[in-house]
């Protein structure tokens, strides 16, 4: 695997802070310390002045201890060491003295035990949009009674745009796939905005495309279409799209579509009745609802760079809102902006 270029990475950071003008100077971070691309949001923060704590615990990707490790040698390579405690645990008294509070990796779940700790003017910034979270990522319900604010990132503001990379994200996957794209036939199943840019892509990139909304109900399926692939791509829905029991069953897909390959961008599949009846699929993971297969770091370093550059604005002007203004106030004033979304 091709090793992370530190100086493009340093120059993307930059010109990242630039853009969005992120100051957290004077201001408590909890977040992550992590591996591979993901190292970079403590040293963002740090970065533009704020006081990090970068906690991490074994998860099925890496240890605590390598996590730590790494994060605090690309801390070192981009001079912010200084701004950044490390630990493997997190204290009442790191909890109640932070501003801001990150939704990623390690820290999450943001439950009882973290949110009954916090400052009542702290911040959650989620580092996606409010239809993306999972429900057991974070009490919603207890934020909102504690007057905590958990802020989403709008990914289509016209100063981001980062949801616009599933265009070149949904390329990459169906090239890795052996398809072509171009004079591809595609069905896209989705009911979201996954699905929704999907189909615009292929479309722009001359393949035939027909997307479904569905439902519980089976499909209106013919065996006069082929499709070269059938995409999944919806992030919300609970149930298995594609299984024994789903909208779309293996015998449905070897009865009507046999020489088709399933493509998953987001959304459950039964992978095990794929491959028992050997049906050809990509990517050879297990994804369960509320994932994408591939997140934007599968294309290189600027999306996250970007997103998480965004997500801590989102922080920080919600911070300095409730500095001033009462929660009320505080709302009314995030609905007038166009990088926040509210979570009610």
């Amino acid at each position: 695997m091709m090793s992370l270029n530190l100086k493009r990475i340093e120059r993307l950071i930059e010109q990242s802070i630039t853009h969005f003008d992120l100051n957290l100077n004077n201001l408590s971070l909890i977040t992550e310390a992590a591996t591979g691309i993901y190292f970079i949001t403590p040293i963002i923060a740090a970065s533009t002045g704020a006081k990090v704590t970068a906690f991490a615990r074994d998860t099925k990707w890496t240890s605590a201890d390598e996590a730590i490790d790494y994060t605090r040698d690309m801390a070192k390579r981009f001079n912010t060491l200084g701004n950044i405690q490390f630990t493997k645990k997190l204290s009442e008294k790191h909890i109640s003295k932070a501003d801001i509070i990150t939704n990623l990796g390690a820290v999450r779940p943001i439950n009882h035990s973290i949110i009954s700790k916090m400052k009542p003017t702290s911040v959650i910034p989620l580092f996606c949009e409010p239809w993306e979270i999972r429900p057991d990522d974070i009490d919603l319900e207890l934020c909102n009674k504690k007057e905590i604010f958990a802020v989403g990132t709008n990914e289509d503001a016209p100063e981001l745009k980062v949801f616009d990379y599933t265009a070149p994200l949904i390329l990459k996957m169906l090239f890795e796939a052996k398809l072509e794209v171009y004079k591809n036939r595609f069905l896209i199943l989705s009911n979201d905005k996954f699905g929704q840019v999907i189909e615009r892509t292929l479309s722009n990139n001359g393949a035939v495309v027909k997307s479904v909304a569905f439902n519980t109900q089976s499909l209106d399926l013919n065996k006069h279409d082929h499709w070269d692939a059938i995409i999944i791509a919806d992030y919300i829905y609970k149930e298995t799209i594609i299984g024994k029991n789903g909208i779309l069953t293996p015998q449905n897909i070897m009865d009507y579509f046999p020489d088709t390959t399933i493509i998953q961008f987001a959304g459950k599949i039964d992978d095990i009745s794929l491959k028992n009846n050997q049906i050809p699929f990509y990517p050879d993971i297990t994804v369960p609802t509320y994932r994408m297969a591939k997140t934007f770091d599968f294309l290189g370093p600027q999306p996250v760079i970007e997103l998480h550059t965004a997500g801590l604005k989102t922080a920080e002007i919600v911070c300095n809102l409730r500095k001033i203004n009462t929660f009320q106030e505080t709302i009314k004033s995030i609905e007038k902006l166009s990088i926040c979304s509210r979570v009610f």
